[in-house]
């Protein structure tokens, strides 16, 4: 404050207190806004984490590791239901079996042997798309759920059979070898469970080794026959 001595008047600046309680309000509506903000964005970025945390948690649950195919606790929950759904074609069932997979295990080693077994598995998942449910049933079985006629069923395992036995294993510089494959098919019936339909492809899979290995076994083929 200052005397301004021509008129007498005491002069002063500063600040009136109705302008000093309008910016602490506004000090303090910026800093909730923040708060809120950063409360927000916490929220999300929890959520994030989670939905993240839960997709890889069921990946661990429903595949298998090595092959990628869905696991077999996969199979037995999603086979049943896709044998109820409406569908205009039956649910079939391919059984595939890798031949003499004991013979890769004793000769190259149980590692080159996961190397065979991975191997094998990406050509059943390429030679069987646009159908996806292809699933690790136990050691080198492997199993495919479609919904298909025999005949496309028969195609698509004859593709998975070719392919393989003309893929190349390569173990070493000088030592190459060649796997195949057996597989059996079967087609669901209206009174058909579940395990019914991969009981009867797995009975034609084994067919299919008495026969020789290397080959497709339908159904409709064996159908009457006594177990081999």
């Amino acid at each position: 404050m200052a005397l301004f001595k021509p008129w007498g008047w005491i002069v002063g600046t500063g600040l009136y207190v109705s302008d000093l309680n309008r910016e602490i309000v506004s000090q303090i509506y910026i800093g909730l806004l923040i708060i809120i903000g950063l409360f927000l964005l916490s929220i999300f970025v929890s959520l994030q984490l989670y939905k993240r945390y839960l997709t890889e948690l069921r990946e661990v649950a429903i595949f298998d590791r090595l092959t990628r195919l869905y696991r077999r606790s996969y199979l037995d929950e999603i086979g049943p239901r896709m044998l109820k759904e409406e569908h205009s074609l039956p649910l079939s069932v391919i059984f595939f079996d890798i031949d003499f997979f004991k013979k890769v295990n004793d000769q190259y080693g149980h590692n080159y042997g996961d190397n065979v077994l991975s191997a094998i598995s990406s050509i059943i998942q390429k030679e069987l798309l646009p159908h996806k449910n292809v699933f690790r049933y136990g050691g080198e079985e492997m199993v495919a759920l479609l919904h298909a006629t025999e005949e496309e069923c028969r195609m698509f395992a004859e593709k998975v059979r070719f392919t393989t036995a003309e893929h190349v294993f390569h173990y070493s510089d000088t030592e190459h070898f060649h796997i195949t494959i057996s597989a059996g098919v079967a087609i669901a019936s209206p009174q058909d469970s579940f395990s019914d339909i991969v009981r009867r492809a797995d009975r034609c899979m084994y067919f299919a080794k008495a026969r020789g290995r290397n080959k497709v076994v339908t159904e409709s083929e064996v159908r009457g026959l006594p177990d081999e």
